[in-house]
């Protein structure tokens, strides 16, 4: 009994997983379709509070009509990884570009779903076999 447990589990979370591997390789793809792509130059460093090595970083790039745009990103860095200089990938959103900017992570976008599914996949894989010599076990 304790073998068809453990195999659940591995089933479940495999499915878990691969499931969650699935919906950020879709939502990528359709925010890459959806989004424009722009290179956006830091222009100032903000500190966080209560956070010494801590920024979030305010950029500069320009749409696809030529206008130059600012905004402040949510994501913060440590002061070592940026610098007022540096050049990060952004998405934005052609219909609202002051609203709607992103820094585009290529591992996020690139590597993650297919990690969670590797990932997922072992796991299937290990409830499978664990499932498998339970019931063969049984039958025995």
């Amino acid at each position: 009994m304790r073998k068809v447990l453990q195999g659940s589990f591995y089933l479940l979370l495999g499915g878990v997983f691969v499931w969650t591997g699935i919906q950020a390789y879709a939502r990528n793809k359709t925010l890459k379709q959806r989004l424009n792509h722009a290179k956006g130059k830091v222009i100032k460093l903000y500190k966080v509070k209560d956070r010494e090595r801590t920024v979030y970083p305010r950029l500069s790039f320009k749409d696809a009509s030529g206008k130059t745009r600012e905004f402040t990103s949510d994501l913060t860095f440590t002061k070592q990884s940026i610098a007022v200089g540096d050049t990060l990938l952004l998405l934005y959103n052609p219909k609202k570009p002051q609203e709607e900017v992103f820094i585009y992570n290529d591992f996020n976008s690139s590597w993650l779903p297919w990690v969670l599914i590797i990932v997922g996949g072992i796991f299937l894989t290990a409830g499978g076999f664990v499932m498998y010599q339970a019931a063969r076990k049984r039958t025995a």
